[in-house]
């Protein structure tokens, strides 16, 4: 309990009278606290208060685990769903060079076969003329 000024004063003069030390009787008087904030802290507060704060530690690391694991699962949501949209968008652009690439080559055949055809059609008639 923290004493009063008034008691305070009349033990320091009383000491004071009985031990000639003025410093050896200011540290004595400094052991009883002159108000309740300066009561010194004992183990049980102490204990007390680190339990205390180790629950509120425990709580706020719970919440920011669910909130990590909530924001995981909304980052992994996200990949899954624009992988996929990739994936399609690949397949799409793949199946349009594919028809592309067949329809270019289905060109190509036509124009070589009207060459040949062009080439068969001039060799014999040279062969003709030339063995008339």
């Amino acid at each position: 309990m923290a004493m009063t000024e008034r008691s305070r004063s009349a033990l320091y003069q009383s000491l004071s009278a009985v031990v000639d030390d003025e410093q050896a009787v200011q540290e004595m008087l400094s052991h009883f606290p002159a108000r309740d904030v300066e009561e010194p802290a004992t183990k049980e507060f102490m204990r007390s208060e680190l339990a205390a704060t180790r629950e509120d530690w425990r709580d706020e690391i719970g919440l920011l685990r669910v909130e990590l694991y909530t924001g995981l699962a909304d980052v992994r949501t996200e990949l899954q769903t624009g992988l996929a949209d990739v994936r399609t968008e690949l397949q799409t652009g793949l199946a349009d060079v594919r028809t592309e690439l067949h329809a270019s080559l289905h060109k190509q055949s036509v124009s070589m076969l009207g060459v040949l055809l062009t080439w068969s059609a001039l060799l014999t008639a040279v062969f003709t003329a030339l063995t008339r």
